[in-house]
């Protein structure tokens, strides 16, 4: 009974995080919207950018998820698992990479100017577009690589049997899949997308391409129009809230599994064997490259970064540390089906629209600014939340299916079963979610943003000043840097992990 007394409040806590800034900014803001000409532009262009990457990600994952489906070699396994590598990337360091291959100075412009082409610029809709690709792609893959590998193969040997053609096995087995994975794919890198803040703040490219979230920070930042701030960010959750609804309705539970290997040659010919590697190598050089890019140009000057690196480095660890610790306590108390289905909902509230929520509610008794790195340790653990539940969650209901009954007999507590049953269960997925919470924290540009400054920056912040003032090659360090941080915590923790789960 106390446990499920500490479950449920818990969530409630958890739900209130979200749903009082929220009243705060409708209190605050008030309910009189009053929207310029450019506010309703870049309400316009928010959804519009936000279809045309989620259009873009699902249609360019269908080739490539349906290649790999289909195709057996090896490394196959590896490759997929490193196609997943910009879900944990930080956002910084993957802009700094697209810009490091797409850029004004950029290998592909330099390429074009080697043949006498004119360059291309990556600032606005398509900038915005390519990194949200870029992004997304990788979900939109598993996905349906998932549906792809559920299909039973005695479909395609019937098939195969009755000689159809492709068309007619297209249709017959695999579009009814299609059908019912695309609208959720879609609908949910619809929601991913519409509350991308950062990287319109760095390839925006002008009042044209300037979406909610960034009218949002202008508002708060520039103007200090809190009430203006307030009611952007009231419709901006609303645009979410809507979505996140449009994608429960249209998608079951999804799996984002790897799927299995054929269990038997498919009678592919040679050329839709060429053709399937061809696409397989396109999206693994497009998704690579920028990490490569990152790695190429940072490593030369990650020994002569400024002492305000090492500094921002270091506050950085100071938030995540606490931050992980807290998301992990938050996950594991809210380990049940509400609380899974409360931290899915706290999906279609941005980090930026909770940054503004709590300085309205903060500012009447503090300063926020005087307590911003509390703010961003709560937000940073909240947020990721989400992602660490759906890795423990699973455990945790298998343990008490397997055991529960026994743990019953023997007349165990609830705290037994959780301290001698459940919790020695938990160290690999509880290894992989702190280094991943930590990871997410490190790597986070979102909330800092609205209260950052050159006294408490953490490092994605001092990366973002350093690309503004032009100090490209200290730029280029830092996101090494920052990389590699992320890359140890989710290593190193998920190694721990896997170590004290065998014993």
């Amino acid at each position: 009974m106390a446990q499920r007394v500490v479950q449920i409040s818990t969530s409630i806590l958890y739900l209130l995080v979200f749903a009082m800034p929220i009243l705060g900014l409708a209190i605050y803001g008030g309910v009189d919207l009053q929207f310029t000409a450019s506010d309703i532009a870049a309400i316009k262009f928010t959804v519009m950018q936000a279809i045309l990457s989620a259009v873009l990600s699902v249609a360019l994952a269908i080739p490539a998820s349906r290649a790999l489906a289909r195709q057996n070699f090896k490394g196959r396994e590896v490759l997929i698992s490193i196609l997943s590598a910009p879900f944990i990337l930080p956002v910084i360091v993957a802009i700094s990479g697209v810009l490091f291959i797409f850029g004004r100075e950029g290998v592909f412009n330099q390429f074009l100017g080697s043949l006498g082409q004119e360059t291309v610029s990556i600032y606005g809709l398509s900038g915005i577009l390519l990194v949200h690709v870029f992004f997304n792609l990788p979900l939109a893959i598993r996905i349906l690589l998932f549906g792809w590998g559920a299909i039973p193969i005695e479909h395609h040997r019937v098939a195969r049997g009755l000689k159809l053609n492709a068309w007619a096995r297209f249709k017959i087995i695999e579009l009814p899949m299609l059908v019912s994975r695309v609208p959720a794919a879609t609908a949910i890198i619809f929601v991913i997308c519409l509350s991308s803040f950062a990287v319109a703040l760095l390839l925006g490219g002008g009042p044209r391409a300037t979406t909610v979230e960034l009218a949002i920070y202008q508002a708060f930042r520039f103007d200090f129009d809190i009430a203006k701030a307030g009611q952007l960010a009231l419709v901006q959750t609303c645009f979410a809230a809507v979505a996140i609804i449009i994608s429960f309705a249209v998608m079951k539970r999804l799996d984002v599994g790897i799927g299995y290997l054929p269990t038997e040659p498919m009678g592919h010919s040679r050329t839709v064997r060429m053709v399937d590697l061809g696409m397989i190598l396109m999206v693994a050089i497009f998704m690579l490259a920028p990490i490569l890019a990152v790695i190429y140009r940072g490593l030369p000057h990650l020994t002569e970064l400024p002492t305000s690196v090492w500094s921002a480095a270091a506050t950085s660890v100071f938030i995540a540390l606490p931050s992980a610790v807290l998301c992990i306590l938050i996950s594991v108390f809210m380990a049940h089906r509400l609380g899974e289905s409360i931290s899915i909902l706290a999906l279609s509230i941005s980090p930026l629209v909770l940054g503004v929520g709590l300085f309205v509610i903060f500012r009447p008794y503090i300063n926020p600014f005087d307590v911003t790195l509390l703010i961003v340790v709560l937000l940073n653990a909240v947020l990721a939340v989400p992602f660490t539940l759906r890795l423990i969650l699973p455990e945790i209901q298998k343990s008490q299916s397997d055991f529960g009954r026994l743990s019953r007999t023997m007349r165990m507590s609830a705290w037994g079963m959780w301290a001698w049953v459940i919790l020695p269960r938990l160290f690999r997925p509880l290894g992989f979610s702190f280094g991943l919470a930590l990871a997410l924290s490190l790597g986070d540009l979102g909330v800092i943003v609205l209260f950052g400054s050159p006294e408490n920056a953490t490092l994605p912040y001092q990366i973002m000043q350093l690309r503004t003032g032009y100090r490209l090659d200290s730029a280029a360090g830092a996101s090494m840097l920052l990389l590699m941080m992320c890359l140890f915590a989710i290593v190193t923790f998920d190694g721990l992990g896997r170590r004290y789960a065998k014993h």
